[in-house]
């Protein structure tokens, strides 16, 4: 095995998008994780194997959701510790400006919104896992849909407050040595391998 290390972007460096090169290797029956296309299979046959799809979009968004929790709360502690006020506010502390409470307040909302969605979305997928073999194609469809909106949700608010936290903790906050940026690069890139436009998409045709 060769892993080619061709994998550069500028976030989320592990999610070992990479090539990697095997020659030689031999693979045991017992190694093998079930029948040759059997998660196609299950797939069609809206088994439990079938939930895979809508499981890895909520684990993504979950992911997206907990990178912006992280930059929400890196913000707020760099405003409540170093940030300055803008002098045309007339207040002594960044933390009293009405513009910067009212950005905390609107990225807090998305996050909150955000969070809720992926929660409720979790609660479906247990709901739905549960019914074994008496799952039905239109179990996994709605699963599906629901996820969705939750994957937009989630990559929206997750760009949005890893963009806009520079607003609240303006320009010295942008400093290399902080790495604040790599919350907004993180987000973007791994969204990309799934963009969100189809999601969007699934849930309008599915409504």
């Amino acid at each position: 095995m060769r892993p080619n290390n061709d994998w550069k972007a500028l976030g989320m460096r592990r999610t070992d998008s990479g090539t990697t090169d095997f020659k030689d290797v031999q693979v045991l029956p017992h190694e093998v994780l079930g029948a040759p296309n059997s998660v196609i299979t299950d797939f069609f046959g809206y088994r439990r194997a079938s939930l895979f799809g809508p499981l890895v979009q909520l684990i993504f968004s979950h992911v997206y959701i907990g990178i912006a929790a992280e930059a929400l709360d890196s913000a707020r502690e760099y405003t409540l510790e170093h940030a300055r006020p803008w002098t045309p506010a007339g207040v002594s502390e960044a933390t009293q400006d009405p513009y910067v409470v009212r950005t905390f307040g609107e990225l807090a909302i998305k996050l909150q919104g955000a969070d809720a969605a992926a929660r409720d979305a979790s609660h479906a997928v247990q709901r739905i896992w549960e019914k074994g073999d008496a799952l039905a194609p239109a179990d996994r469809a709605s699963l599906m849909v629901q996820v969705s909106g939750v994957k937009v949700l989630a990559t929206e608010a997750g760009l949005s407050i890893g963009s806009r936290i520079f607003e609240v903790i303006g320009a010295r906050g942008t400093h290399p040595r902080l790495g604040l940026d790599r919350f907004w690069r993180n987000i973007r890139t791994h969204s990309l391998h799934d963009p969100v436009a189809y999601k969007i998409a699934d849930v309008g045709q599915y409504f």
